[in-house]
């Protein structure tokens, strides 16, 4: 009886998290002038977008019309009961907390807009997608007009 007792008081926790592209994290597109500096002047100043995932997604991030600068954050925690008797409890979340998009004419390959969308905080566990903060999303092209 107590052996039995003894392999479920033990508790595991875990906790875990990953951020992808943290270098693209509040990237500063200031040196922008919308109508003038071009695609290569921009990959030139801040490098390729990298994908999230997998590279099957770079079309998603690089063509000739866009740059999409995306940095993902992900946590996980997990709670086992026991050695032999396992309960698991695992909670996930994970969402793109900075992205820059900056689009170009696809004739002359200048800038024609800058957006970013940011979201600061994610889902508390066990709660549903409601209790998401509201993503702020800020055009930045009339800051970068001159």
């Amino acid at each position: 009886m107590l052996v039995a007792v003894g392999m479920l008081l033990p508790l595991g926790c875990t906790f875990n998290r990953t951020v992808v592209n943290a270098d693209f994290k509040n990237l500063d597109p200031s040196f922008i002038r919308v109508g003038k500096t071009t695609a290569y002047d921009v990959l030139d100043r801040l490098g390729p977008p990298a994908p999230v995932f997998d590279y099957s997604e770079n079309f998603r991030l690089i063509s000739d019309t866009h740059l999409r600068y995306v940095c993902y954050e992900s946590r996980d925690t997990g709670l086992g009961l026991g050695f032999i008797l396992i309960l698991p409890f695992f909670w996930s979340d994970g969402q793109v907390v900075d992205e820059l998009l900056i689009e170009f004419d696809r004739t002359t390959g200048v800038v024609s807009s800058v957006s970013r969308t940011q979201r600061h905080t994610l889902r508390p566990p066990l709660e549903g997608e409601s209790a998401r903060v509201p993503t702020q999303f800020d055009d930045l092209t009339p800051r970068l007009t001159r």
